[in-house]
C-alpha cells in the first residue's frame, strides 16, 4: 500500500476527539492537583486495552464489515462506546498496531460514527443525536409524569447511582453500559435520553445476580432553552442543576412504563436494588489488586463484544493468553508510556486549549505516519 503523507479527514476527526479532551482537561499551572484515578491510573487502563482490546475490535470489524456500519454499530451498542476507542490512544497510542492497520481502524471508527449519529457525528457542537423524527413522534405519544419534589430528588439519586454502578461494572469506563443522547427538540421542551444496558453481566460479576434489570430507558424533558451538552465520550454537562429544570420523566423497561409497576413502588425498589448491588460489589472489590482489576477489564471488554462474536459463531470469552496480560507489572507499563504522556501533557499545560489541540493533532499524525 502506498504510504500517505497526510491522514484522511475521517482519521483526523477521530483523533481530534481524543486530543480535544486532553487539551481541555489537562491540569493548568496554579490549579489543584487532580484526585487519584479510580480504580487505577488511566494510562495503565488504556495501555492494557491496547494490548488486546483494539486488536479484538479490529478483527471483528474486519470480518463483519460486509454487514454495513449501521448494523455493525448497533451490535457494538452505540456511538459513544465506539468513539471511546480513540480514548485508549489518549495517553498510549496503539503502539502494538502497525501503521496501515491503525489507519484502517480509525477510518472504520469514523464510518461507524457517521452511520449512527444523525447530526454532528464527532460531537463538535456537544450533541449526541441518534433518534430520528419518527422515533421522536413516538416518544411524544407517551404519558410522561410530572415529578413531585420528592420524585425529582429520587430520580436524581437513581441517575447518580446508575452512573456509579456502570462505572464499577465497567472498571471506570462507564460508557460501555450507557448511552446518553440528545438533546432533542420536542417543541415546548427538550428531551434527554439515558439508555442503560449490560447492567447484569453475571458471567463476569456474580455479585449483581440480584439486580432486576438488564436494560433501562430513562426519558427526561427539560424546559425549553435549558443548557444541556453531551461530549463525544458521553459526558453530560450543564451550567445549572438538572433536577431544578426537569419538567417530566418516564422510565421504560422492555417497553413497559415503570416495568408495568406502580410508579412509586418502582422508583423505591429500583433505588433499593442499586443500594443492594452497591453493597455486594463494594464488599467484593474492597481488596482488589491491580491484577484483579486488569482481569475484570479483560473479561468486561470481551463481554462487550459478545454479540458480534456470536454472529461469528465464536466463543466471546477471553483466552488464557489474554488473561495472562493481567499479570503485567503496573510500574513497567507506566515507564513504557510515560515518554509520550509527558510530551502531550507538556503541550496541553503550556498552551491555550485551541492551540494545544492543533499541536497534539500534529503530534499524533506524525506518530502514526512514521509507524512501520
Amino acid at each position: 500500500m502506498e504510504r500517505k503523507e497526510r491522514l484522511s479527514w475521517k482519521v483526523r476527526e477521530v483523533l481530534r476527539m481524543a486530543v480535544r479532551h486532553i487539551a481541555t482537561s489537562a491540569p493548568r499551572p496554579g490549579t489543584p492537583p487532580a484526585p487519584p484515578m479510580w480504580p487505577l491510573p488511566v494510562l495503565l487502563i488504556n495501555r492494557l486495552h491496547t494490548m488486546f482490546f483494539v486488536q479484538e475490535i479490529h478483527s471483528v470489524l474486519e470480518r463483519l464489515w460486509d454487514k454495513g456500519p449501521e448494523k455493525l454499530g448497533k451490535l457494538l451498542w452505540g456511538p459513544s462506546a465506539i468513539a471511546h476507542w480513540s480514548y485508549f490512544a489518549q495517553l498510549t497510542p496503539f503502539i502494538d498496531m502497525g501503521r496501515e492497520q491503525l489507519i484502517e481502524f480509525f477510518e472504520r471508527t469514523a464510518d461507524l460514527l457517521l452511520a449512527l449519529r444523525r447530526e454532528d457525528p464527532f460531537c463538535k457542537e456537544e450533541r449526541n443525536v441518534i433518534w430520528d423524527e419518527s422515533k421522536l413522534e413516538e416518544v411524544k405519544g407517551l404519558e410522561f409524569v410530572k415529578p413531585s419534589p420528592e420524585e425529582k430528588r429520587l430520580l436524581s439519586t437513581i441517575n447518580v447511582s446508575l452512573w456509579q454502578y456502570a462505572r464499577i461494572l465497567q472498571c471506570n469506563h462507564h460508557v460501555y453500559s450507557h448511552e446518553f443522547h440528545g438533546p432533542y427538540d420536542l417543541g415546548d421542551s427538550i428531551l434527554l435520553v439515558r439508555e442503560y444496558f449490560d447492567l447484569k453481566p453475571v458471567q463476569v460479576w456474580e455479585e449483581v445476580k440480584g439486580f432486576p434489570y438488564e436494560k433501562l430507558l430513562i426519558l427526561e424533558t427539560y424546559r425549553k432553552g435549558f443548557d444541556l451538552r453531551i461530549d463525544t465520550f458521553n459526558h453530560l454537562y450543564s451550567d445549572e442543576p438538572l433536577p431544578n429544570n426537569l419538567t417530566s420523566f418516564l422510565i421504560l423497561v422492555d417497553g413497559k412504563e415503570f416495568a408495568g409497576r406502580d410508579k412509586d413502588d418502582f422508583l423505591t425498589e429500583l433505588n433499593q436494588a442499586l443500594n443492594n448491588s452497591f453493597s455486594e460489589l463494594s464488599s467484593h472489590i474492597s481488596s482488589f489488586s491491580p491484577r484483579d482489576w486488569f482481569e475484570k477489564i479483560i473479561w468486561m471488554r470481551h463481554y462487550y463484544l459478545r454479540k458480534a462474536k456470536e454472529l461469528l459463531s465464536e466463543d466471546w470469552k477471553p483466552t488464557s493468553e489474554e488473561l495472562k496480560l493481567a499479570e503485567q507489572d503496573p510500574e513497567e507499563m507506566r515507564r513504557e508510556v510515560m515518554p509520550f504522556v509527558g510530551r502531550q501533557f507538556k503541550i496541553a499545560m503550556e498552551n491555550p486549549p485551541e492551540v494545544a489541540e492543533k499541536l497534539l493533532l500534529e503530534l499524533w499524525e506524525k506518530f502514526i505516519l512514521e509507524k512501520q
